[in-house]
Order: structure tokens, then sequence, then C-alpha cells
């Protein structure tokens, strides 16, 4: 695995061992949580043509991609161990899509064009991971398997994304939210996501496959309001016009996770029937918010943005 330090990789890594793979994983090694038991650790640069030489030493079955996030990243890994895999498994998104997006698009929507492979990510992330997929489709063929996953959620999530809605809805207190009830909504718990990449890898599957859920979205409010019932049964929540949260300087994503009021993003919902008859399996999305809660409370990552009481006080 190139990859494996955190988050989707550590869970992918979990998966790995307990089929009874024998898994080694390639990570810069920035992060405190340590190995998962039973993965071998080789620390050291994806770039770094001395590291990648010693590993293709050895013929693999599989790579697992989790952090290939622009061309550069796959040149030395595919030119060095391209030959020696029999299957390479790259993590991607469903933000490749071009714009504006087709309705429930399926894996075969148009994609982002190019552009600059020293572009900033930030701003380009999509366009460069489709490049990535691109890339290992032409080196690979049919020894290539794109997974594209949508929001990503569970525990371990160093993003301060559902973990921080799971944080502020189970300390109670002024409850509400964006009127985003034209807004779909769809996610996927990580767990799941890396059960599925375990399962299509030993499936022997390759193409393009993109993973998300559940296949009828409900909206943003439903979820949220579904997450606060978690912690408060009878929740009232204040659904405010999302144009008092705009007036207010709430920035949509940056401070108010999850939420996106733009209408291109009304209508967007990835088709995932795909996945769903390769077997993907969904847990429920409560499981995710109580396991995501134990595990806020147990690793206490540090916080990011302003809390949901704060932006309330604003609004009135």
């Amino acid at each position: 695995m190139l990859g494996g330090g955190i988050f989707l990789g550590r869970a992918i890594a979990r998966e790995l061992v307990a089929s009874g793979a024998e898994l080694t994983c390639l990570t810069r090694g920035q992060h405190g949580a340590g190995p998962v038991a039973g993965v071998r650790l080789v620390t050291g640069e994806r770039r770094d043509s001395q590291v990648l030489r010693d590993l293709a030493r050895t013929d693999w079955d599989v790579v697992v991609d989790t952090c290939a996030y622009r061309p550069a990243d796959l040149e030395a890994p595919l030119e060095i161990l391209g030959e020696s895999c029999g299957c390479w498994q790259l993590i991607s998104t469903v933000s490749v899509y071009a714009q504006p997006y087709p309705p429930r698009p399926a894996e075969d929507a148009p994609l982002l064009p190019p552009v600059d492979p020293a572009a900033p990510l930030a701003e380009n992330y999509g366009a460069l991971k489709a490049m990535c997929e691109d890339m290992l489709e032409e080196e690979l063929g049919e020894r290539a398997l794109v997974v594209r996953p949508g929001l990503i959620v569970g525990p371990e999530d160093l993003s301060e994304r559902f973990g921080w809605w799971v944080r502020q809805l189970a300390a109670g207190g002024p409850v509400g939210w964006p009127d985003a009830r034209r807004q779909p909504c769809q996610w996927v718990d990580v767990r799941d996501l890396a059960a599925f990449c375990v399962h299509v890898l030993r499936e022997g599957a390759a193409g393009i496959v993109q993973v998300a859920g559940p296949a009828e979205p409900p909206s943003l409010s439903e979820v949220l309001e579904r997450m606060a019932r978690v912690f408060l049964p009878g929740i009232q929540p204040r659904l405010l016009p999302e144009a008092r949260w705009l007036a207010a300087g709430v920035r949509p994503w940056a401070d108010l996770p999850l939420w996106l009021p733009e209408e291109e993003y009304e209508g967007f919902r990835v088709d995932i029937s795909q996945a769903l008859a390769a077997g993907l399996q969904l847990r429920p999305l409560e499981e995710t918010v109580r396991d995501t809660w134990d595990w806020l409370c147990a690793a206490q990552p540090a916080r990011s943005r302003p809390d949901l009481a704060e932006w309330l006080d604003r609004l009135g």
C-alpha cells in the first residue's frame, strides 16, 4: 500500500490484514497513530526511486494507492512497481466529474479537462485526480482498478467535516442549520468503503467504480436531523434560510461543513448501482454517528472551526 497512515488507508489495512493478506505500507511516518497491527511498515517517500526499487524486489499481487494526488505522484511508482503487481487499486474521487454535473452521473460521465500538473491542489483536486486515473489506465490497462468515493465519514477522520457536526450535535444546546432541503447528501462510512475495496480486489475486479450512499439520498437537512436525534431524540432544529447564513459571513463547507447551497449541487447525486451490484454494503447513519462520537471522545483531535453555537448567536 502506498499510504496507510491515516483514515481510509488504515481502514483498508485492517480489512486486508483481517482477510489474511500480507501487507506492506509505504508511508512518510508523519502521523502519530502508529502502524496497523500486522502490517509491515516502510518509512519513505512514494517518489523515492531507491525505496521503490527495494519494494520492487517482491512481486506484489496488489498495489493499493490511497495518496496519489497529482500525476507526478504516480510516475516513479508506476515505472518501478507497475510491472511487479497484478492489480493497482487507485483511490480517486467523485470530484473528477465535469460541470455542469449530469443527473446521477455514472462511471462513464464526462471528466474535468486536464490542467497544469503543477497547478495548486486545492483548486484543482478533481482535475488532477482525473489525470491520475488516465495515467494509471494508460499504463496498466486491465490491471487498473479505480475506486471513486464520495464523502468519506466515520472514526479517525481528521478533516473536521462529518465529525464537526457530530461534536456540535452531541454538545446539546441550540441546534440549527441552513434550510438545505434541496441539497442531496451522500456519504460512505470509511469501514464500509474499506470492506468494499478489499472485496473487489478479492473478486479480481478492474475498471472504475464509484462508492457513496444511499442510492436515493436524503437532503442534507434530513441527514443532520437524523444525526441530531442520536443525541437529542426530541430535538426541534432551527432551519434558517440559507441567505441568512451567507449574509452573516458563513462560508459554505469551509465554516459549515457539508453545506453547499450553490444551485449546481442541488441535483448532484452519483449513481451507485454498479457498486451495489458488486457487493457494497452500507451501515445505518446512526451507527456511524455513534462510533464517530466514541472516537472523538477518546482521541480529542484538534478543533479547526468555530462552534455551531457561535454561528447561531451571530444569526440571532
